[in-house]
């Protein structure tokens, strides 16, 4: 299994890709239009699946809380958001599809002021 430094920096580029894919901009205004059925969208649900879905190498057991939210502290550092909670609220926001928080979260992660 990747380190969780390992893990949170792939999971970045992955967003940071799909949010390149769907051409969203930072002097732009995203809409929940915007997200509906874009490929940022997509990625943060299957990046929420999979870090609800990691297990330890060694025993199979699934990563604790704790864990997680160590891979969450990277990806929030990566995506300059202010916490670890920050970034586990926009994988939740995108799996519930809320898009009011989301909207806002990805608004941040564009102009660089998470």
């Amino acid at each position: 299994m990747p380190t969780f430094e390992e893990l949170s920096s792939q999971y970045a580029k992955r967003i940071f890709d799909a949010i390149s894919k769907d051409g969203f901009k930072p002097y732009g205004r995203l809409t929940a239009s915007d997200l509906r059925g874009s490929w940022t969208l997509a990625v943060l649900k299957e990046i929420r699946k999979e870090i609800d879905g990691l297990v330890y190498t060694k025993d199979q057991n699934p990563l604790t809380d704790f864990d997680k939210n160590k891979i969450h502290d990277g990806l929030a550092r990566l995506l300059r958001l202010s916490s670890y909670q920050e970034s586990i609220k926009l994988t939740e926001s995108a799996s519930n599809d809320d898009f009011t928080d989301l909207v806002d979260t990805i608004d941040n992660i564009l102009k660089g002021k998470g």
